[in-house]
């Protein structure tokens, strides 16, 4: 038995609960040419979250998660109802394999310099201060080497993804609960990657 469970075990059998864990490991090590937590690459934004208990089979998903949907997560499998709004979403329909995701798309940004959306194939990144847009096709460049943004083939999907993410930073800037704290809609589109 892993170390890190054995703390659970004088609080609820093990044989009932279910147990979370996220990693943060979002550090670029040097993709690219880039070390630390300041841009919103795959490689730094990726974050695994591990979920296993009673009746949860074992598998993997794809599904477009923030850390923020761990809290909803937790709620509903505890059976604890959220008397709050929340910014997260319950991931408990993918686990259980009754849903492939609970949304079609992630909007990330780092302070006031990065922005991006992304969809289960493209990513769209764009850097407002030196209005530069950068486009990649995740499902055939994971790593994102070769910036299609320029490319007049693609034009559709940057107009695509930049209406999009013009969608989900005004969203933002109306929601009733996810900019309670006087953010300015320019440097807080929601979701906001964790400080």
């Amino acid at each position: 038995m892993a170390p890190l469970l054995l703390p659970l075990r004088p609080v609820v059998p093990l044989d009932v609960q279910n147990v979370a864990f996220q990693l943060v490991t979002e550090i670029a090590l040097g993709s690219h040419g880039l070390f630390g937590k300041q841009n919103i690459y795959e490689d730094g934004m990726r974050v695994p979250f591990f979920i296993a208990g009673p009746g949860i089979e074992r598998g993997k998903s794809d599904a477009l998660v923030y850390l923020h949907d761990i809290l909803p997560t937790i709620a509903d499998f505890a059976g604890t109802p959220v008397t709050q709004p929340l910014d997260g979403r319950s991931l408990r329909p993918v686990i259980e394999g009754k849903s492939k995701g609970v949304r079609k798309v992630l909007s990330l940004a780092y302070k006031n310099t990065q922005r991006s959306i992304r969809d289960s194939r493209w990513k769209l990144m764009v850097f407002p201060q030196i209005n530069k847009h950068q486009l990649f096709d995740l499902q055939n460049d994971p790593h994102e080497i070769t910036d299609l943004a320029t490319d007049p083939e693609h034009k559709p999907q940057v107009e695509r993804l930049t209406a999009l993410l013009s969608t989900s930073k005004n969203a933002t800037a109306t929601s009733s609960h996810s900019n309670q704290r006087n953010r300015s809609p320019q440097n807080s589109p929601s979701p906001r990657r964790p400080r």
